[in-house]
C-alpha cells in the first residue's frame, strides 16, 4: 500500500471515528441541534409544574419536554402558583445562547404568558429568588423585581431567615461589600 493511500485511509477513518464519537457524546449530554427551531419563540402547552422553576411542556407535535426557567430559582410556593395558574396554558419559550440545555437535559428558557415573563413574575411575587449563579438577558429586570419583593416582604420574604436560604444565595450575600 502506498503512503498516500495509507494517509487517505487513516484520515477517512479518523473523520468517521470523530463523527461517531460526536454523535455518542451529543446523545449522552442531551444536545439537540434543533432546539432553536423547535422551541425558540414557539408556543408550547404547560402540562405540569415540576418545581418552582421547572415546567413540563408539550409541543405542537404532542411530545413532552422539561424547561428550566432562566433567571429564577423557584421555591415550593412558586411551584404551587405555577400549578394553579399556568398549567394548561400556552407559553412562548425564549432560549438564551449559548447552551439550550442544562446538565440535566432540561431546556433553559424564559417563558412568556401574555407577554409577561414568568421568571420576573415569580420573583416579583416573592415566589422565587433572582438566580444570580449565571448571567441572563433579563437580570436587569429580575434583580430589581426581587429587591422590590424583599422590601415589601411579599411571598417568601415575609418570613425567611438567612439560614433558610439556599447555600448559593448565602454565599452570594456574604460576598457582597458591607453596607454602611
Amino acid at each position: 500500500m502506498s503512503p498516500s493511500l495509507i494517509h487517505s485511509f487513516l484520515r477517512r477513518r479518523s473523520i468517521a471515528t470523530l463523527t461517531i464519537a460526536l454523535l455518542i457524546a451529543s446523545a449522552t449530554v442531551g444536545y439537540r441541534a434543533d432546539d432553536w427551531s423547535r422551541f425558540d419563540h414557539q408556543p408550547v402547552r404547560v402540562v405540569a409544574a415540576i418545581t418552582g422553576d421547572s415546567l413540563q411542556i408539550e409541543t405542537a407535535n404532542g411530545k413532552t419536554d422539561t424547561a428550566k426557567l432562566l433567571g429564577a430559582a423557584g421555591v415550593e410556593p412558586g411551584r404551587r402558583w405555577l400549578q394553579a395558574n399556568i398549567v394548561g396554558k400556552q407559553v412562548t419559550l425564549l432560549l438564551q445562547s449559548p447552551q439550550t440545555r442544562d446538565p440535566a437535559g432540561r431546556l433553559r428558557a424564559f417563558a412568556l404568558l401574555d407577554n409577561q415573563n414568568l421568571s420576573v413574575e415569580l420573583t416579583k411575587a416573592g415566589l422565587a429568588y433572582a438566580d444570580r449563579r449565571e448571567k441572563t438577558e433579563m437580570d436587569g429586570v429580575i434583580d430589581p423585581a426581587e429587591s422590590d419583593a424583599r422590601k415589601k416582604q411579599r411571598g417568601i420574604w415575609a418570613t425567611i431567615k438567612f439560614e433558610q436560604m439556599p447555600a448559593w444565595r448565602q454565599a452570594w450575600l456574604k460576598s457582597l461589600p458591607p453596607r454602611r
